[in-house]
C-alpha cells in the first residue's frame, strides 16, 4: 500500500509509468484477498471447534458418559453421549378414570390444584415422605385404550433426594366444601343386591346397609351422605363370621380402625404448606 501511496503522484504527474502503478495495486487487492479468506478459514474453524462443546440444554444430573473425550460423534447418525434427568423440579404423571375426572372437573376449586406425593417405599434418608406441588397439565382427551386421562404435578426436588421414575401415589386436593362418610374399603361386601356393610344396631345386632359408593381409594371409600348418618356403628372386624341379625359383643375400635386413624396413620390429609403454622 506504500508503494501504491508513493507511485500514484508519480504516475499522475508523469514521472513513473502507470503499469508499476497497476502491479502494486493488484498486489494490494490480492493481500485483501488473502486476508478475507484467512478469516472465513478461522471463522470455519471456531464454527467447527463450537461443535466439540456439548451444552446441556436443561439443568440436572448426567448419567455415565458412553464416549470418551476425543472420539468421533455424529459421522453418519446421531450419537448418544450421556442420559441427563431434571430433577428439581419433578414431574409426576398419573392417570385418572374418565369417572374420577369428571369428579375432578365438577367439584375442583381453582385451575390450580394442590398436590403431594407419597413415596411409596420406607426410606430413613426421606424425612417427609409427602413433599407438596402442584398439578400443572391435564390432557384434553381420554385415551381409548385405558379410558384414563393423562394429568401431571410438579414437584420440587431440591436436595435431588427423588430420582426419576421412582413410584409414587400422587394426591390431589380437589375441593374441602363437600360432605361425604368415609369407610374403609376392606370391609364391603357384595351380592346379587349390589354393594353392603354391616352396621350394629340399637339391639347390637348386626344389620346389613346397601351403600352406592361415590369415590374409591386404595385408603377409603366415600359414600352419598343419605347412605349412613352420623353415629351409626360400623362393623370392621369379624367380617367372615357375620350375617344378618347375629347378636354381637362390641369393642370400640374406631381409635385405631376408625377413618380418623386411617387418615392420622397414612397422613392422609397434610396441612398445606401455605397453612403451615
Amino acid at each position: 500500500m506504500d508503494d501504491v501511496a508513493r507511485y500514484a503522484p508519480l504516475v499522475k504527474d508523469g514521472l513513473a509509468a502507470r503499469i508499476t502503478l497497476e502491479k502494486y495495486q493488484a498486489q494490494v487487492e490480492a493481500l485483501k484477498a488473502k486476508v478475507v479468506s484467512d478469516e472465513a478459514s478461522i471463522e470455519e474453524a471456531a464454527l467447527n471447534y463450537s461443535y466439540t462443546i456439548i451444552k446441556a440444554p436443561i439443568d440436572g444430573q448426567a448419567s455415565r458418559h458412553l464416549v470418551d473425550v476425543g472420539n468421533l460423534v455424529g459421522r453418519s447418525e446421531a450419537t448418544l453421549l450421556t442420559t441427563i434427568n431434571q430433577t428439581n423440579p419433578m414431574y409426576a404423571y398419573f392417570a385418572p378414570s374418565e369417572e374420577d375426572m369428571q369428579i375432578i372437573t365438577h367439584y375442583r376449586e381453582s385451575d390450580v390444584m394442590p398436590a403431594y406425593i407419597d413415596i411409596g417405599y420406607k426410606s430413613k434418608m426421606l424425612t417427609n415422605k409427602n413433599i407438596f406441588g402442584k398439578v400443572n397439565f391435564s390432557d384434553n382427551t381420554v385415551n381409548p385404550n385405558t379410558s384414563t386421562v393423562s394429568m401431571r404435578a410438579e414437584i420440587p426436588n431440591a436436595d435431588h433426594k427423588i430420582l426419576a421414575q421412582t413410584f409414587v401415589h400422587v394426591n390431589v386436593f380437589v375441593t374441602d366444601k363437600i360432605k361425604a362418610i368415609g369407610i374403609p374399603p376392606s370391609i364391603i361386601k357384595e351380592d346379587q343386591l349390589g354393594e353392603y356393610i354391616y352396621i350394629m344396631d340399637k339391639d347390637q345386632a348386626a344389620q346389613i346397609i346397601y351403600i352406592e359408593p361415590i369415590f374409591e381409594s386404595r385408603y377409603y371409600i366415600l359414600v352419598k351422605e343419605d347412605t349412613l348418618k352420623d353415629g351409626d356403628k360400623i362393623i370392621v372386624t369379624g367380617l367372615m363370621h357375620l350375617k344378618k341379625g347375629k347378636k354381637l359383643s362390641p369393642t370400640d375400635v374406631s381409635q385405631t380402625k376408625g377413618m380418623q386413624a386411617v387418615i392420622k396413620k397414612n397422613n392422609l390429609i397434610p396441612a398445606l404448606p401455605e397453612n403451615k403454622e
